[in-house]
């Protein structure tokens, strides 16, 4: 802003200028000399305001040019800021139209669910009397009786036997009586389904705490299914794992049982070998004291000749040389069997 001087400086000056301009007296008194002082330092102040008075004038050309290079600085950012209004405008708009396409669609679900309620499908009772018809193609039937509806198919009995049509080849009036029920159309179009594919930024409050409240009942239904998973899966885990014992543990048994066998039938052929060797041990013995018993009867009192001695001793001794041929062939036997 800029100081102009006070009025009074304005008229000293003046005063000044003129009192120049005139013959200075040659008698001055005391007190124009005081003025003449005074109007020097009135004279400096001027100076020293106008002075200021330019610094102010540069100072306010140097804000205007900021002023206008801040604006220029400014303008995209308020180009920006009228696009966001306008965006933001038309997106309310656009939130406008979709609550009311919002209350239309709930409007027409409900009444086509009222539609379907209110529905009453009308069929063509089997053995149902048509009498004497026409069909459309032109063949006439006498005495028609529906004797088996098959889809959108009917199966005739008339007295030239029997026939089977589309409902569509049926008179008119036979048609009146069939009102079959819609066939299903596959779509995804279901209103909760298309509203809830709706943008984030255009759902309302409402609609954005029902989506957290649904994805977090799903997220812990999920995590319930996850729980259940790992579950299922350690219990089957522990089933594999116990199975494996029992059949390890069985498989132990099974081997420990074949070997405790090899060590019996081991034993036990060892036995039998061993009281085989004692039992021909035994008959040795005997067949040898029998031997020695038939040479001392013979050869006592009664002189025998070596050739009738040793045919009389050859039974004994080839008795006694199988009985030795036995136990060495047992032993043989005993010294090689493996134990277990």
């Amino acid at each position: 802003m800029i100081t102009r001087p006070p009025l009074f400086l304005s008229v000293l000056c003046g005063a000044i200028t003129l009192n120049a301009l005139l013959p200075e007296p040659a008698h001055a008194s005391s007190r124009e000399k005081e003025l003449e002082g005074l109007i020097k330092h009135f004279q400096g102040t001027v100076e020293r305001y106008e002075d200021r008075v330019m610094e102010r004038k540069v100072d306010l050309e140097k804000a205007k040019t900021e002023l206008e290079e801040a604006k220029e600085r400014a303008q995209p950012a308020i180009e920006s800021l009228a696009s966001t209004k306008k965006m933001i405008e038309s997106e309310r708009k656009l939130v406008e139209e979709i609550g009311g396409l919002e209350t239309e669609i709930r409007e027409k679900s409900a009444l086509l669910e009222a539609y379907k309620a209110a529905f009453r499908p009308r069929f063509l009772a089997e053995n149902r009397n048509l009498g004497n018809i026409t069909l459309k193609n032109g063949q006439s039937l006498q005495g028609a009786v529906i004797a088996e509806l098959q889809g959108d198919r009917v199966r005739l009995a008339h007295q030239g036997g029997f026939a089977v049509v589309t409902v569509a080849d049926l008179p008119d009036a036979v048609q009146n009586l069939f009102t079959p029920s819609p066939a299903p159309v596959a779509s995804d179009l279901e209103p909760t389904a298309v509203l809830s594919r709706k943008p984030e930024r255009l759902k309302s409050k409402s609609e954005l705490e029902a989506d957290y409240e649904r994805q977090s009942k799903s997220a812990e239904e999920r995590r319930e299914m996850e729980l259940a998973a790992e579950k299922e899966a350690r219990k089957r885990a522990l089933a594999e794992r116990q199975a494996a014992e029992e059949a390890e543990a069985q498989k132990k048994a099974a081997e420990l049982k074949a070997r405790e066998e090899q060590l019996a039938a081991y034993r036990r052929r060892a036995n039998e070998l061993r009281n085989q060797i004692v039992e021909l041990e035994k008959s040795l013995y005997k067949m040898r004291a029998a031997k020695e018993e038939k040479r001392r009867s013979m050869t006592s009192g009664i002189s025998a000749s070596a050739s009738d001695l040793d045919k009389a001793l050859q039974p004994y001794t080839q008795r006694i040389a199988a009985i030795e041929k036995q136990i060495q062939e047992s032993a043989q036997e005993l010294r090689v069997l493996v134990r277990p």
